[in-house]
């Protein structure tokens, strides 16, 4: 009898523990229920098991929209100088102004003109292209991601000023062509574009380098040729150099030639024909042509050449800016085949003038930064250069 009353005990302990574990969690969701919603998130927060680290993708890496440029450092420079020495016609001192490359001797400069020794020679700080950057102007380059370069002058960084943001600055000059024009006494910045390369020297140069250039500029224009260098770096240098020669006491053709506008030469680079709105350039141009016609060999036209009508949109001239990244760096270079192998920011890849192995050729099917760096590495030199 005792064992049954001690099991009865037992269960009716369980039975009441259990009671009071169930009232106590029916007043604890009560008082739950009470309490505002931000608080029993709280709560919630505090019993709920660690969180696993987030599946979502990382933040988008933000492009470097900083301007690039290419490196100018091993290009000769040019100065505007002082020269003073003694004028033969008075037997008196006189001053002239003389655009030299940088390092020459009073005497090498002097043979640019008739002043007889002995001679001084001083830079001028006077032009723009000799002035440094204002405080004002670097600050505000820095502030829309252009980097500054070395000994950076006014004209420098006003033209990668007006790069950054404008829309009618086409690709740079090349050192060939800016060599050109200083050795016309013409003293330029390395961020000019061909265009201020070739209007310079068309209007400042002497009559006969002014029509030989104009043959040449044209000769590229016809020939889809995008990267100017200039005549002496052409095979046809005596062609153009006979036009000069024909024409040269043609005054009506020389001042036309010289009065064409920035947007003119633009026209014609990116067209291969002139805006016939003037009738005295349509007239120039087709002069020009008739004589290439009748004494330039026929060619084989070029690969490069079915890309003219594209090398001035806005999307190709950024493509020929990147090009100049020094990231990009040709592997090898197949002058015969026109080819090459580029190491680009993700990978190596195969190009020539007509495709690209990479990404950007096979979704937009026009000319990449490696096509472009490709045509500026096969582009026409002095033969004694070794660039």
């Amino acid at each position: 009898m005792l064992p049954a009353i001690l099991v009865i005990i037992v269960i009716g302990f369980i039975i009441l523990a259990i009671y009071r574990k169930t009232q106590r969690r029916a007043t604890s969701d009560y008082q739950d229920s009470q309490l505002p919603e931000n608080h029993i998130l709280a709560k919630a927060k505090t019993v709920s098991p660690p969180s696993r680290p987030s599946s979502s993708p990382p933040p988008p890496i933000q492009e470097d929209n900083s301007l690039i440029y290419p490196d100018v450092s091993g290009l000769p420079r040019f100065h505007v100088y002082k020269l003073k020495g003694k004028n033969p016609k008075t037997n008196r001192q006189k001053t002239e102004t003389v655009v030299a490359k940088e390092g020459m001797s009073p005497e090498i400069v002097a043979q640019k003109t008739e002043l007889l020794p002995p001679y001084s020679l001083t830079l001028d700080p006077n032009p723009r292209t000799e002035r440094p950057a204002s405080e004002a102007q670097i600050n505000f380059a820095k502030d829309i991601n252009i980097p500054i370069p070395e000994h950076c002058s006014v004209e420098d960084i006003s033209l990668l000023i007006g790069r950054q943001t404008e829309e009618n600055m086409t690709d740079y000059i090349t050192p060939e062509l800016f060599q050109f024009a200083g050795e016309q006494g013409i003293c330029l910045s390395p961020y000019s574009s061909p265009e201020i390369g070739i209007s310079s020297i068309l209007n400042s140069s002497c009559e006969q380098i002014c029509l030989e250039f104009f043959a040449y500029f044209i000769y590229c224009s016809l020939h889809g040729i995008w990267h100017i260098t200039s005549p002496e770096c052409s095979p046809h240098h005596a062609i153009f150099k006979d036009f000069g020669q024909d024409f040269f006491s043609n005054s009506e053709l020389l001042e036309t030639i010289r009065s064409l506008s920035y947007n003119n030469i633009l026209y014609i680079r990116a067209h291969g024909k002139i805006d016939k709105r003037s009738s005295k350039n349509a007239q120039a141009f087709s002069l020009t042509c008739d004589f290439l016609d009748s004494h330039l060999p026929a060619e084989t036209p070029s690969i490069w050449e079915k890309w003219r009508d594209c090398h001035h949109l806005p999307q190709q001239i950024q493509r020929q800016w990147r090009s100049y990244d020094k990231r990009i760096a040709p592997l090898f270079i197949d002058h015969n085949s026109k080819s090459g192998q580029f190491q680009g920011v993700s990978g190596r890849y195969m190009t020539t003038l007509s495709t690209c192995s990479c990404p950007d050729f096979s979704r937009k099917q026009k000319p990449c930064k490696h096509m472009y760096r490709l045509a500026y590495e096969l582009r026409e030199k002095p033969k004694s250069s070794d660039n």
